[in-house]
């Protein structure tokens, strides 16, 4: 993949994908950047090199959920947050990159209220900004735990 990033040495760890007639070519729809495809563990990723956003398929985000400890651990070396000043740029509606329908933002945990991910109501693919999947792939019994008794 050319030049390699700083801190981005997951490159190596990860296997690129080619598009398929079944998964091809996604674009970031914030910028319209073509998003590289890889996997982990099986599970295929399409992540903007430019912004860091990634975009999920149907199902995908479940199975992210049973990676093994070296798979979660690679994550997060993908999923890394911007800067501060960087978290979400405002921004209007996002279109889904597979079929162009409005997405829908959601916000599944009230614990987390920064994590407000977009997911298309018709493909049911999902979009997060840099950080958030790993933040909501995260959030352990002990942080739970904490909320409880705040």
């Amino acid at each position: 993949m050319g030049n390699e990033k700083a801190g981005e040495t997951w490159r190596q760890l990860v296997e690129f994908v080619e598009p398929t007639d079944d998964d091809p070519i996604h674009r970031n729809p914030l910028n319209g950047t073509v998003m590289e495809k890889f996997a982990i563990e099986g599970v295929v990723i399409d992540r903007c090199p430019e912004s860091g956003s990634i975009w999920l398929d149907r199902g995908e985000l479940a199975r992210l959920g049973s990676l093994s400890k070296s798979g979660r651990s690679l994550l997060k070396k993908v999923d890394r947050k911007p800067p501060k000043k960087d978290r979400h740029p405002p921004r209007g509606s996002l279109v889904s990159p597979e079929n162009g329908t409005e997405m829908m933002v959601l916000v599944k945990d009230p614990n987390q209220p920064h994590i407000e991910f977009e997911m298309c109501p018709v493909s049911g693919g999902c979009f997060f900004d840099p950080g958030e999947l790993v933040d909501m792939i995260d959030y352990s019994f002990v942080e739970r735990l904490r909320s409880f008794f705040r």
